[in-house]
């Protein structure tokens, strides 16, 4: 674009592009899944070990399960809520698959 047809304000292309800011809606949720994230690194004294986890997909599948079942505060692990624990291991889940899919691997399947 040359500077005579250039718009008198700032632009930006963001055509097609997520809008990751909708997440925000989801602002207490997502922080009861960042406890659940805090508790693991704590219990397991890794923040990515999780992707390393034999087996993962079908243990991560179990767990989603088990926490679906039940509801409220698990007292087995420091009163996280069951419904954070099943969000968590669904978005595990989601992001073994996303990474399989673009060529990362991303942990053992």
């Amino acid at each position: 674009m040359s500077s005579d047809s250039a718009p008198a304000e700032g632009w930006k292309d963001d055509g097609g592009k997520v809008r990751m800011g909708l997440l925000a809606d989801f602002g207490n949720a997502l922080r009861e899944v960042a406890r659940v994230s805090q508790y693991g690194i704590e219990k397991y004294g890794s923040r990515d070990g999780w992707k390393r986890v034999p087996r993962a997909r079908d243990r991560y599948t179990d767990a989603l399960w088990r926490h679906l079942t039940v509801s409220g505060a698990n007292e087995e692990d420091g009163g996280l809520l069951h419904e954070a624990q099943a969000a968590w291991n669904a978005l595990a889940l989601l992001e073994l698959a996303v990474c399989e899919r673009n060529g990362g691997g991303g942990g053992h399947t």
